[in-house]
């Protein structure tokens, strides 16, 4: 019981998070000033794309420029984002370029905001 109250507590205490997708939304000029903005609005940045751990190193090149630490890249393998977004506390949004993942997110994870980009 202790532990769930610390954790509890530790979620209040964290950053709110916002979720990126990378191909055709971080990626993209427009993708890094939105995250930009949201760091500036008190956000945690992550990265959570289906492509597979084959790419990590291609990615994490791309991300590193950016300033945003590589431990904070997820990759679902194909699978829907949804499922890695409910393993990670204090998700409150999630931007995504893919109208059939944006669905899946606001059917299982209807706490966090998911927006079409």
């Amino acid at each position: 019981m202790l532990n769930n109250s610390i954790k509890k507590f530790m979620t209040k205490l964290a950053k709110p998070i916002a979720s990126f997708d990378y191909n055709d939304t971080f990626s993209t000029f427009k993708g890094k000033g939105k995250a930009l903005q949201l760091i500036n609005e008190g956000f945690d940045i992550i990265i959570v794309s289906a492509l597979t751990e084959n790419n990590r190193t291609f990615i994490e090149n791309q991300v590193k420029r950016t300033g945003i630490p590589v431990s904070k890249i997820y990759f679902t393998n194909g699978q829907d984002k949804y499922k890695t977004l409910a393993t990670i506390p204090g998700v409150r949004r999630h931007y995504d370029n893919n109208q059939e993942q944006i669905d899946k997110i606001r059917k299982y994870l209807p706490n966090v905001q998911a927006i079409k980009f």
